[in-house]
C-alpha cells in the first residue's frame, strides 16, 4: 500500500498525534510506502516528537520506500476532509491496522 500525508494534514497541529501514531504502525510493518508531500510541513511537524524515536520510525520507513517504489499498489491520499480523492488520517489508521492476508496458488 502507499499512502500520501498532503500538506494540508501535516499543516494541522490537531493531527499531529494521529500522524505519529499512522507514521509507527506504517513502520511496523511491511510493504507499506508513505509519501510526504511538503518538507517545510514534516520538519514543523517533527519539533514535536522525540527526535530519536521519530528518526527511526521515518528511516525505517525511508528503506521500505527505496525497496518497494517499482511495486505496483493502491495509492491512498490522506487529507483533512474526505472526498472523492483522499482519505482522512483516522481512515488511514484503520486500513493499516488491519491485517495483511497474502494468498499464494499452488
Amino acid at each position: 500500500m502507499k499512502y500520501l500525508l498532503t500538506k494540508e494534514l501535516l499543516g494541522c497541529e490537531e493531527k499531529y498525534s494521529d500522524i505519529y501514531l499512522f507514521l509507527k504502525l506504517a513502520a511496523r510493518k511491511n510493504f507499506q510506502i508513505v509519501i510526504i508531500e511538503d518538507d517545510e510541513k514534516l520538519k514543523n511537524f517533527q519539533k514535536h516528537f522525540s527526535s530519536t524515536v521519530l528518526n527511526i520510525v521515518l528511516e525505517k520507513i525511508k528503506k521500505d520506500v527505496k525497496l518497494f517504489t517499482t511495486r505496483k499498489s493502491n495509492l491512498f491520499k490522506i487529507n483533512l476532509v474526505k472526498d472523492n480523492t483522499s482519505i482522512t488520517i483516522e481512515e488511514a489508521i484503520n486500513i493499516i491496522s488491519q491485517p495483511f492476508l497474502i494468498c499464494m496458488e499452488n
